[in-house]
């Protein structure tokens, strides 16, 4: 079951022209919602929570990008690891908190049951980058502010019109 709904999602947001949709921030929620609903043993995080969290000087989680290295060079939310570099490092990280997001969820609440698996303190961001996005999130490229998200196709561009979907 776990599963079918993220595959029934993503057949319902392929089949969806995204430019047509009226509540993109509802749309955002109620998918995210379901991931969440499919991994009650993964602990989230909402956006503007973990926004607040970074602009404390007590923040010093680790947050890993779950997404494709495709989508990575397009942008990353601020001070986020690729999750191949941060694999590459993980001994080093054992007593930080972790904090995974892709997407919507549904890969980084894998990567944060992985995690959580070999001992990590693990939270995956509930709703991913479109629920950064709409938030007002912030995304960099190099260095550079930027406001261009990479997916996978266009039926994934549920983004705030201030931003721009990028897809192959």
């Amino acid at each position: 079951m776990k599963k079918l709904i993220p595959l029934s999602l993503f057949i319902l947001v392929s089949c969806i022209n995204p430019q047509s949709y009226e509540n993109k921030a509802k749309i955002v929620d109620s998918m995210a919602t379901a991931v969440t609903n499919e991994n009650k043993d993964i602990p989230f995080v909402e956006a503007k929570d973990l926004m607040v969290q970074m602009q404390q000087k007590s923040y010093t989680a680790i947050l890993v990008d779950a997404r494709s290295q495709l989508e990575q060079a397009t942008s990353m939310i601020p001070g986020a690891v690729p999750k191949h570099i941060f694999e590459e490092n993980k001994r080093n990280f054992r007593d930080k908190e972790i904090i995974t997001y892709c997407t919507i969820g549904g890969r980084s609440s894998a990567y944060s049951r992985e995690l959580m698996a070999q001992g990590f303190k693990s939270t995956s961001l509930k709703g991913g980058v479109l629920a950064w996005a709409q938030e007002k999130g912030s995304f960099t490229l190099e260095g550079k502010d930027t406001k261009k998200v990479h997916f996978l196709n266009d039926a994934w561009n549920i983004l705030p019109e201030e931003y721009e979907g990028v897809s192959p």
